[in-house]
């Protein structure tokens, strides 16, 4: 047995062939397979039983927590029940404390799925919110939606019911695009009520993009017949840029409808708006 073992280890020295197998290698290996396996189950049992709790006995759990993860808990409870059971989702956002990012995003995405099946009773329940950034967020979730149809109906709702912030200048740029799409007229004096912000810089662009395309004639009139005054600054400034990004060909045809004096006035816009278009000049 020990002249078959030398011989069939060839060149291998004796000294490894003398030695026995590392039986505590397997042991550790087992040992740890096991850990790894007793781990998965652990997880899966606990998904389980996420899957198998009733929503009843989820409140009744959060009751005994407090601080982030209550909050955690009520969250995931909203957005586990949203597509299935709108009832519980909405209590339990409602729960959340007030003003969280999280609960704001819950109430956007409650209001805009329940102005897809009932817009009036959408309206009326944001309308009843009282928190003013949870609210103007509702309202403002709602008139992106109602925009797609109505967009003058939408800018009046964020106009009578919205709370100055970034859920309305968010939606009031949403709401611009898809009215300058239907009537860039309109959208256009909707854009002049606004105050001097950053938001109507880009909601006169905005504006301007649609109408120049649909009808430069048109466009440059609206901006000739404006009085002087910063508004017709940033509405040239805003032409100017949607001017800018286009092939020289484009440029040409709508300047054909452009007075010498009114081009001189868009020129002199020409370094601000480079500032808001940046690298979206086409070579000449």
């Amino acid at each position: 047995m020990r002249l078959a073992l030398v011989i069939t280890c060839g060149c291998v020295s004796l000294t490894n062939c003398d030695k026995q197998p590392d039986n505590n290698a397997d042991k550790k290996h087992s040992s740890s397979s096991a850990v790894s396996l007793s781990r998965s189950s652990s997880i899966a049992r606990e998904e389980v039983r996420d899957s198998t709790r009733s929503v009843e006995e989820r409140f009744a759990e959060v009751e005994q927590l407090e601080g982030p993860e209550r909050e955690q808990a009520l969250a995931s409870i909203a957005w586990d029940s949203m597509e299935t059971d709108e009832p519980s989702a909405q209590r339990a956002f409602s729960a959340m404390s007030p003003g969280s990012r999280e609960k704001t995003l819950l109430i956007q995405h409650f209001a805009a799925r329940l102005f897809e099946k009932q817009p009036e009773e959408a309206v009326s329940w944001a309308l009843a919110l009282e928190h003013p950034m949870e609210k103007s967020a509702a309202i403002a979730a709602i008139a992106v939606a109602m925009a797609e149809t109505d967009p003058q109906s939408a800018a009046a709702l964020l106009s009578e019911h919205a709370e100055p912030g970034h859920a309305l200048d968010v939606a009031a740029v949403s709401v611009i695009q898809r009215w300058a799409a239907k009537s860039a007229p309109d959208a256009a004096t909707w854009v002049t009520r606004f105050p001097e912000s950053a938001v109507r810089q880009a909601g006169l662009g905005t504006v301007a993009t649609s109408w120049l395309a649909s009808d430069a004639s048109a466009a440059f009139q609206w901006l000739d017949a404006m009085p002087a005054s910063a508004m017709r600054q940033q509405a040239a400034r805003a032409m100017q840029g949607v001017i800018l990004t286009q092939q020289s060909a484009v440029r040409d045809a709508w300047l054909q409808h452009a007075s010498p004096s009114l081009r001189s006035e868009l020129d002199a816009q020409t370094e601000a708006a480079m500032k808001d278009v940046g690298n979206n000049i086409p070579p000449l």
